[in-house]
């Protein structure tokens, strides 16, 4: 008897749909539900729906999003979780926040919800740290 190998495509489906639950799952740990589209860094900071058909939108530096889910609240962004690479001691953290800040965003670090892109062993050196960006009133430009 020969045993049937299961298709690529189907593993490729069955773990993007895994992702999506858990993505969703957080989410609704705080109140948001994934959106079905980006939006920028100005959006979130000014929680609005978005842009303005896309007309001087700023991209996402990669030191802030790279493998990010995008949530809302009530139709407004509310905020990304952002799944990033390499070893994020004290002071890259601390950049990478006063990179978010520079866009009126602040950054969280996650600890009771496990990276759902690529989790890691929790020794690993190469292990995919994630954050999460949200607007923030209080550092918002006026």
């Amino acid at each position: 008897m020969t045993r049937r190998a299961i298709p690529i495509n189907a593993l490729q489906q069955d773990l993007h749909a895994t992702r999506q639950r858990l993505a969703a799952l957080f989410g609704e740990r705080h109140g948001w539900h994934l959106s079905k589209s980006a939006f920028s860094p100005s959006v979130l900071a000014r929680h609005r729906v978005f842009n303005g058909r896309g007309y001087h939108v700023n991209p996402w530096p990669r030191e802030l999003v790279d493998h990010g889910y995008f949530y809302r609240k009530d139709r407004m962004a509310a905020a990304v979780a952002s799944h990033l690479y390499g070893t994020f001691d004290a002071a890259k953290r601390k950049d990478t926040e006063a990179t978010a800040a520079i866009y009126g965003l602040r950054v969280s670090w996650p600890e009771d919800f496990p990276s759902w892109y690529l989790p890691a062993e929790p020794r690993s050196s190469s292990a995919r740290h994630w954050q999460n960006l949200r607007h923030d009133r209080a550092t918002r430009p006026d």
